[in-house]
């Protein structure tokens, strides 16, 4: 990468990924502020605030899955003009392989959750 390229990076991607970064943070923020005076004016129980649905796990399962294979599909082709590799299964790929991995750990806790709750196996 010449200095060009890595001063457009500097100068146009890492304040958008920084935007995007403290917008959700900021929307977390005003999320749990609204939870909280419902909480102080009683219009929902404190304990019912805290208690998620649950599908939380499976919903950043779903997310890392698809997630890791966008990134794996996305950096195969590079992989194929390497002709020491096969089928362009190149080692970086092992950076979209990563989060397939989490999300197939995430998918395999939620079955096992599940199947549990239900009583027995």
């Amino acid at each position: 990468m010449n200095d060009g390229w890595l001063v457009a990076y500097i100068i146009f991607f890492m304040p958008i990924g920084s935007a995007m970064f403290l917008y959700a943070g900021l929307l977390q923020l005003l999320r749990h502020r609204e939870k909280m005076l419902y909480v102080s004016k009683d219009l929902i129980p404190a304990d019912a605030a805290s208690v998620t649905k649950g599908s939380d796990p499976l919903r950043w399962a779903v997310v890392l899955l698809f997630a890791g294979l966008g990134i794996a599909l996305g950096i195969w082709p590079a992989g194929m003009t390497n002709p020491l590799y096969p089928l362009g299964l190149t080692p970086w790929m092992l950076l979209g392989a990563l989060p397939v991995c989490i999300a197939l750990g995430l998918l395999t806790v939620h079955a096992m959750n599940r199947r549990d709750r239900r009583g027995g196996g």
